[in-house]
């Protein structure tokens, strides 16, 4: 399976996003986050290497599994935008989703 990068597209239930973060199950599974995505677990961002599910930005948010979704582009961004938005992503590490 390869694991999409920031700045990829895919369709997820009908609607066009990009990819913005790598998130993995948290690794406390009694954690008290807050229970998301489409296995309602607790998730923590991670990653490129680790992720299960990615986070896409498009009408609005979505985290998807990475086995669900098919990349169908990327967008058409500087290497600049994509290094700033890879960065960002990396600053997002271990946090949890609340």
């Amino acid at each position: 399976m390869t694991i999409p990068d920031i700045g990829d597209t895919f369709t997820h239930h009908g609607s066009h996003y990009r990819v913005t973060n790598w998130l993995k199950p948290h690794p406390n599974p009694r954690s008290t986050s807050r229970r998301v995505g489409p296995d309602n677990v607790p998730l923590v961002f991670c990653v490129q290497e680790e992720a299960v599910y990615v986070s896409g930005y498009g009408v609005c948010g979505c985290i998807a599994r990475i086995a669900d979704i098919t990349i169908d582009g990327r967008v058409d961004w500087s290497e600049e935008t994509f290094d700033q938005s890879r960065r960002s992503a990396s600053f997002h590490v271990g946090q949890e989703i609340f």
